[in-house]
């Protein structure tokens, strides 16, 4: 087993190719709003003692442990199956796209931050750096949301997925704080 300690960039190899695919004996995605609350507060307390002019002391939040298993290539796509971490690993996905979409395509940010969600030259499943289980429609769902096709659809299941209330919480969560003045450079900066 081989610990090591990474930014959130290089977990979604800084923009590369790689493919974070859950298990299908994982759970759907759980959180809920007091958790999103809980991330958007973390990342509001890293923004206030971040200082982009000084590198060296750039905050660190530990985010929890990911335990991931090798599972080879789809394609030239490295693969590594989630076996711990998916919550935090999609809600750090979902709150990157929604910064992405409330920045909007003509900001400079915009296209660095969608590296860090797709595999720009692949298509399919391949495409996405992260691949929810299928469980309450979530994976699609997540599709539908981080590569931009569209509104997310509603699952056709008794129970809904919370992706789409997730990204819509995230969004409105930035949207805010944006319109408030603080710097969406910044907070990229915080997440990344």
């Amino acid at each position: 087993m081989k610990a090591e300690s990474l930014k959130i960039g290089r977990v979604f190899s800084s923009g590369g190719e790689i493919l974070y695919l859950l298990p299908e004996f994982q759970r759907e995605y759980a959180w809920e709003r007091e958790n999103w609350d809980a991330f958007l507060q973390d990342l509001d307390r890293i923004y206030a003692i971040y200082d982009p002019n000084d590198p060296e002391r750039t905050p660190e939040h530990f985010m929890g442990a990911l335990v991931v298993v090798n599972d080879g290539l789809r394609g030239t796509i490295p693969v590594l199956k989630l076996v711990d971490g998916q919550q935090r690993l999609t809600t750090i996905s979902l709150a990157l796209c929604a910064l992405a979409d409330v920045l909007g395509s003509g900001h400079p940010d915009h296209k660095k931050i969608r590296k860090r969600l797709i595999n720009e030259d692949e298509v399919g499943d391949t495409r996405y750096k992260l691949l929810p289980t299928r469980k309450n429609g979530d994976r699609d769902i997540y599709k539908a949301i981080i590569g931009g096709d569209g509104a997310p659809i509603t699952a056709p299941t008794a129970t809904r997925s919370r992706i789409d209330d997730a990204y819509q919480y995230l969004r409105d969560g930035f949207s805010k704080r944006l319109s408030e003045g603080m710097e969406a450079q910044r907070y990229f900066l915080v997440i990344d």
